[in-house]
């Protein structure tokens, strides 16, 4: 395919009606209780709302076989899967891409994003990987990201850490979300298990952290849903066009992603 370029006529294209693109991140510290669960009521709110939404998966690599985000960048633009279970929304795979931008500026992440045509009027980019991968993310670009635990105490541990790492790596505290299987979860005890996050942040890293509870019946529907996507939209970073001729940065080194593929 011919080598997609941005400009200013795309541009006043994407500008001429519509909501801008819009930056969310989501920590991943391998609670599966709580994170793609939570990720998938968000997707669904978002798509209700019109949004086109791209998950950009930094747990996973891209591959030959599997094209996500390295492949994207270098071609400038992103197959869709031939069959999906969500038909409004796609997951791609995004490690060595969310790597090769990480220490980026944000002109050049947003530039890098409209090329590849992930950044268009009226769409959301989620990007989702650990605290490591996000670290240089949060401080290139200002999101704040979401952090979703449940009521194990292996959620506690990981997720304090998680917050320590961005707290420690990027200054920013994370937005904590408790999500409850309220078929089996004790609530009392699932409230202690969120005031000891509370208390740790506080009494380790002097951080005043509010945990806000979201429950596992909620659909996309959910008004506790709603209200969650509601806040992250008014929190997001807005990935506004950049009024350029070209594709910025294209005489830079290009990244040799087939390399680290193999």
């Amino acid at each position: 395919m011919p080598e997609a370029r941005s400009s200013q006529a795309a541009g006043l294209m994407d500008a001429g009606g519509g909501r801008p693109a819009r930056l969310l991140a989501m920590v991943c510290h391998g609670d599966a209780d709580a994170e793609l669960p939570l990720m998938w009521q968000l997707c669904d709110a978002l798509a209700q709302r019109n949004y086109g939404v791209t998950v950009l998966d930094g747990t996973k690599a891209e591959t030959p076989e599997n094209h996500g985000l390295a492949q994207a960048l270098e071609h400038g633009w992103l197959p869709k899967p031939s069959s999906a279970a969500h038909h409004s929304w796609q997951v791609a795979p995004a490690r060595w891409g969310l790597q090769s931008l990480a220490t980026e500026s944000f002109e050049t992440i947003v530039s890098e994003l409209q090329w590849c045509r992930l950044a268009v009027t009226d769409s959301v980019l989620l990007v989702y990987a650990t605290a490591e991968t996000l670290a240089p993310w949060v401080a290139s670009t200002g999101v704040r990201p979401l952090l979703a635990m449940s009521a194990a105490k292996s959620s506690l541990m990981t997720s304090y850490l998680a917050l320590k790492r961005l707290w420690l790596h990027a200054g920013v505290v994370p937005a904590v979300v408790q999500r409850l299987d309220t078929s089996v979860v004790d609530l009392e005890h699932a409230h202690a298990i969120s005031r000891s996050l509370s208390d740790c942040a506080g009494h380790f890293l002097g951080l005043s952290v509010h945990v806000r509870r979201i429950s596992d019946l909620g659909n996309g529907q959910d008004l506790a849903v709603q209200a969650l996507v509601q806040t992250l939209l008014e929190e997001s970073v807005t990935l506004e066009p950049s009024w350029t001729d070209g594709r910025p940065g294209h005489g830079r080194e290009t990244h040799n992603f087939a390399t680290r593929m193999n």
